[in-house]
């Protein structure tokens, strides 16, 4: 009689604790479900009534152009290393990272309007036109280090997030600092880059801020000094960085190091860009309807467009232990004293302001 009872007190207890689990997942649904703007979906803990995509844990992060309306992807391929690297392959420079570049291809420029004809450093630079405008689902960083066998090494940055679901920012920055195989060959290129795309949510207006400014630093030695061969010299075949060059004589020997920065003879670029656009369209409107949302589409058939655009440009050859023999013989430049100071400087400022209609 005694096993029955306990049988069946076993039974009433277990179904007494799956009721009480029963309740308390019912009770933490309807506190979830209350709580969509409360506590509880601050806090993450519970259910809600959110719509789910299916993405929480993951990306999507899309980009455009300015001059285009086109969202495209990252291109993650490895086909072309001068992708990620600032030197394009149909480009000769003087042998190191950061010194001047010539393109072995004609390539016309089609840029309307005036231009200040220097682009012997344009592949170090970041442009308008390059700078791209994202939108994502989570805050997006990028880290890279690019380190050389002669202690060359490339940093880039980039972090990008939505402020707003219809607006995005981004900051980038890029050094680039390679001492030489030379005396007087060492580089310093600095360049930041920051963007916001903010679009209303009918999707007629747009508006686009970039503000960029390139700090490029390349010294210059005039080659080597004279046409001896200096490879039959255990000393200069060891290190070259000990032959003497025509630019920087007797300013003083100093050693291979990237951490230096100092351009005592060389050539110093200093850009700056700020450009703000606003568009906005007249068109067809249109939406897709879900099963719990409702996404607004635009087709845009004529647009109203204003560009207010201010660039900064100083161009500057600096020698400060100027040799005025050589610079006699060579450029017909006359000095007081045997040593001096040579710069030459063009600075420019250009203003931008033009309104626009597209159909």
């Amino acid at each position: 009689m005694q096993r029955p009872f306990y049988i069946f007190t076993f039974f009433f207890l277990f179904l007494l604790q799956f009721s009480a689990l029963a309740q308390d997942d019912a009770i933490r649904r309807i506190q979830g479900a209350g709580s969509r703007y409360g506590r509880g979906a601050t806090q993450g803990k519970g259910d809600s009534i959110l719509h789910r995509t299916g993405l929480e844990d993951s990306i999507t992060i899309r980009f455009r152009f300015l001059d285009s309306s086109r969202l495209v992807g990252f291109d993650s391929s490895i086909s072309d290393f001068t992708n990620r690297f600032p030197i394009p392959w149909h480009h000769v420079h003087l042998g190191n990272l950061g010194n001047a570049t010539n393109d072995l291809i004609f390539s016309p420029s089609f840029n309307p309007g005036w231009d200040i004809g220097f682009h012997a450093y344009d592949v170090y630079k970041f442009k308008v036109e390059e700078t791209r405008f994202y939108t994502t689902t989570r805050p997006y960083s990028e880290v890279g280090y690019l380190l050389g066998s002669q202690a060359e090494q490339m940093i880039h940055l980039l972090h990008t997030q939505n402020i707003r679901p219809n607006w995005n920012a981004s900051f980038q920055y890029r050094l680039i600092n390679a001492p030489g195989f030379f005396q007087n060959q060492n580089t310093n290129h600095n360049n930041y880059r920051f963007g916001s795309w903010y679009s209303s949510r009918n999707k007629r207006y747009n508006n686009f801020i970039i503000a960029l400014g390139n700090k490029l630093q390349s010294s210059e030695n005039g080659g080597i000094l004279s046409n001896g061969n200096y490879l039959d010299s255990i000393d200069y075949r060891d290190d070259r960085f000990k032959i003497p060059t025509n630019l920087n004589v007797g300013s003083g020997f100093e050693r291979r190091n990237f951490f230096n920065s100092n351009v005592k003879t060389g050539t110093k670029y200093t850009t700056g860009n700020f450009l703000m656009r606003q568009q906005y369209d007249l068109g067809q409107k249109d939406s897709i309807v879900t099963d719990s949302t409702v996404v607004p589409l635009f087709y845009p058939r004529l647009r109203f467009e204003h560009t207010i655009q201010y660039n900064t440009y100083n161009y500057r050859f600096e020698d400060r232990y100027a040799d005025s023999a050589y610079y006699k013989s060579n450029y017909n430049i006359q000095f007081d004293t045997i040593r001096d100071t040579f710069i030459r400087r063009d600075k420019w400022h250009e203003m931008i302001n033009y309104f626009s209609i597209y159909t």
